[in-house]
């Protein structure tokens, strides 16, 4: 079979995680992905992943600080269907590789921009780093464990996540060039990276509130057993909690005085406190493995905390092959991740390590456009329909990523709305820029109803357990014989395959699962991540991967199955983690108020907040050593070497805390430390870098009122940078939809 990107070339001239991982999945899917590198690989050369970040590519040996080096670069923009950068504004401007330059190389390419941070000074410009990023962006605070006590995370989530999102942009520029002619250039930055993973967390209102943050609310957290192990109670909604009192024999909890019988009341002071005490009390009276037979044979999503290891080497990543293992010259046998996404008709395939391109690379021509028409204000994806059955996070996330690269999305709900909606103010950040219907296809005009729109719809995406469609009516197969055209994407907990087959997936019990809880906690209590890392991974990936299957379609006229699970992206959301040989570096662990890896790579208390500093060489530490404590400061190379709890550690804890946030910061940066303050959400709303760059909008809510919410998952050309739509109360379309179907519009 075909591959989706089968004849596309894309010429990837990045040099970190987040440009070798975006191309990464477009190489993973067919095309032809041509590195550009130094000689030594460059900086992601001394990463274990970059050996799975650079798979399925061929080499070519280019330097973009040489007039050589630029000079090679263009010969290969002219053979090419797209092209990657990934550097700071200042240095793309230097390169002569800006969109107009590479415009003028090649008229018929995307141009794709993954700058580590935002635009504006005066963080644009630093360094790329995820830790610097997270304070910045307020990832740091948001996942405190201690109140007020930011935390570094042991993996780069927001760095994976702009390299999912940058494959996302890539296939929709490709698709807009194939559909229409259109090229234009898109830029997806660190802060979108961020706006994607923490886009539930970043939201506030005068009027209303997160109902939940952070695995503090009773039936959605973790809970020590009799035999110290750990387990995550994952029972969200009201039914499964209900069912888990039972189990437990804590039925009384629902008619303590604090909970009066209401579940919302289990949510909210008193009666949280009244409710995890009790709980509590009752998951220390059995051990970790009895508690997860019980809750589990009775249907209740529960999961035991484990290693990374054992997921990694376990049976639901076998049977998903999320585990290859791939021969190298020098290393010997690689274990890296599989790919996360499965498309029926034009699989994705893991065939090689990175190789030196062979003669000849440049013989090529790329495909002429047949036309250039103006770009569509919408965005890349304007005239696709898209039909969204989620409920919950990851279904009906992906389709917001649709809708904001221009794809009319219809959400379809049935009576009494996706069950989401209690949570407020996350459901409206997973879900703006749709139009809402209220269709029961459990009712036969419902179901009549749903087929009129599938008739005419381009994708179609679900979060159902397995075989829930087909008990519906509208399965693979009914779906094809109303529209062959039509391509169905499907995110589940744990696949069809396996021994968690059937169960219902939440994020964080894929976390506890997967390892992140347990690496995130170190050598103490597993640490809940904030980030919905696999929710969220899950819907970026969805959202490529149906864009990668309408790639297909333009040549196929055929739609496919897409399909994706949250325990696949356990693994993906640690694939630099993963990827070992023997002989690797140890991964990085933390601890409940991990504050990083080393001296000079950490976040830092000062009188009035904290910041993040992380120093990569001997200059940066030489110019924090004089910052801090002038000339007699401490031997730059040493302390290059010494982590995050030695004594170094605590004289710098110590100097920082006698100086104010914001000045040291300044005198940080001016004398070239790597340096970001380690914001609260409060701040991150009014930071002036961060407002520049549009990061938060402010947009109206009919339930709650005045919101404040990130804004943009990508920056494209032509598509003005206004507040994007709200999300759609409950039925609000359901009128016009119905018309629609009538008319066949």
């Amino acid at each position: 079979m075909d591959s989706a990107f089968e004849g596309i070339r894309l010429v990837d001239a990045t040099s970190g995680i987040a440009g070798a991982m975006a191309t990464m999945f477009l190489a993973d899917f067919g095309a032809e992905v041509i590195r550009v590198e130094p000689a030594g690989g460059g900086p992601l050369a001394s990463l274990p992943g970059a050996l799975c970040w650079n798979r399925n590519k061929l080499r070519v040996e280019a330097d973009l600080t040489t007039d050589a080096g630029r000079a090679a670069v263009r010969q290969l923009l002219a053979t090419a269907d797209a092209a990657v950068f990934d550097l700071n504004p200042h240095d793309l401007q230097e390169s002569g590789f800006t969109p107009g330059a590479v415009r003028a190389a090649n008229p018929g390419i995307p141009h794709v921009w993954l700058p580590p941070y935002g635009l504006a000074e005066p963080w644009a410009n630093l360094p790329a780093d995820d830790g610097l990023l997270s304070a910045l962006t307020g990832i740091a605070q948001l996942q405190a464990t201690s109140p007020g006590c930011p935390v570094r995370l042991v993996t780069p989530q927001a760095t994976y996540a702009q390299g999912m999102l940058g494959a996302f942009a890539i296939a929709a520029g490709v698709l807009e060039r194939s559909r229409t002619g259109t090229v234009r250039a898109v830029t997806v930055t660190g802060l979108h990276a961020v706006s994607a993973i923490e886009g539930g967390g970043l939201v506030k209102s005068a009027g209303s509130s997160q109902i939940f943050a952070r695995g503090t609310a009773p039936n959605y957290r973790l809970y020590e057993c009799r035999d110290g192990g750990w387990l995550f109670f994952g029972a969200l909604t009201p039914v499964f909690f209900a069912t888990a009192l039972e189990v437990m024999d804590l039925a009384g909890l629902m008619a303590d005085a604090a909970v009066g019988g209401e579940f919302a009341n289990v949510l909210r002071e008193p009666g949280s406190a009244r409710a995890i005490s009790r709980l509590a009390a009752r998951f220390r009276e059995r051990s970790c493995l009895e508690w997860e037979r019980l809750l589990h044979d009775a249907g209740v999503p529960v999961a035991r905390v484990e290693s990374r290891e054992e997921w990694f080497h376990g049976e639901t990543v076998a049977a998903h092959g999320m585990r290859l293992v791939l021969p190298h010259a020098e290393l010997g046998d690689v274990e890296m991740p599989g790919i996360p996404l499965e498309l029926s008709e034009t699989p994705g395939e893991v065939r090689r390590l990175l190789r030196t391109a062979p003669a000849g690379v440049l013989d090529r021509h790329p495909a002429a456009l047949d036309s250039h028409p103006g770009p569509s204000e919408a965005g890349p994806l304007a005239g696709i329909r898209v039909l969204d059955l989620g409920g919950f996070v990851a279904g009906p996330f992906a389709a917001t990523l649709l809708a904001a690269f221009g794809a009319d999305v219809i959400k379809v709900e049935p009576p009494e709305g996706d069950p989401f909606r209690t949570y407020g103010l996350t459901f409206v950040a997973h879900n703006r820029g749709k139009r809402s219907a209220v269709i029961d296809l459990k009712q036969p005009s419902g179901l009549a109803a749903f087929e009129g729109l599938a008739r005419s719809a381009d994708v179609l995406v679900d979060n159902f357990r397995p075989g829930v469609r087909e008990r519906l009516g509208i399965g693979d197969a009914r779906l094809r014989e109303l529209n062959p055209r039509l391509v169905v994407c499907s995110v589940t907990g744990y696949g069809a395959k396996g021994p968690f087959g059937n169960d219902p997936g939440f994020d964080p019990l894929v976390q506890a699962q997967g390892g992140l809880m347990r690496a995130q906690g170190g050598d103490g209590p597993p640490v809940f991540h904030q980030i919905a890392v696999n929710d969220t991974a899950a819907a970026i990936s969805i959202a490529f991967g149906a864009v990668a299957a309408l790639v297909a379609r333009e040549r196929t006229g055929r739609g496919q199955s897409v399909r994706t699970n949250l325990a696949a992206q356990a693994v993906m959301c640690q694939s630099g983690e993963l990827t070992s040989y023997r002989g690797r570096p140890e991964p990085l662990t933390g601890g409940a108020d991990f504050a990083g890896p080393r001296a000079l790579d950490r976040l830092y208390r000062c009188s009035d907040g904290w910041l993040a500093v992380s120093c990569g060489n001997v200059g940066e530490a030489a110019a924090l050593a004089s910052v801090l404590f002038g000339n007699g400061g401490f031997e730059a190379s040493g302390a290059l070497r010494e982590s995050g709890e030695s004594a170094l550690a605590g004289r710098i804890e110590a100097a920082m805390a006698r100086r104010s946030r914001m000045g040291t910061v300044s005198e940080l940066l001016a004398a070239g430390v790597p340096c970001a303050p380690a914001l609260t959400l409060d701040e991150v709303v009014v930071e002036p870098s961060l407002a520049a760059d549009g990061f938060l909008d402010a947009f109206d809510y009919a339930e709650i009122g005045r919101i404040t919410g990130v804004a943009r998952f990508a920056d494209w050309e032509g598509v003005p940078r206004g507040p994007r739509a709200t999300a759609p109360t409950l039925g609000e379309h359901t009128a016009e939809v119905l018309s629609e179907v009538r008319t066949g519009g």
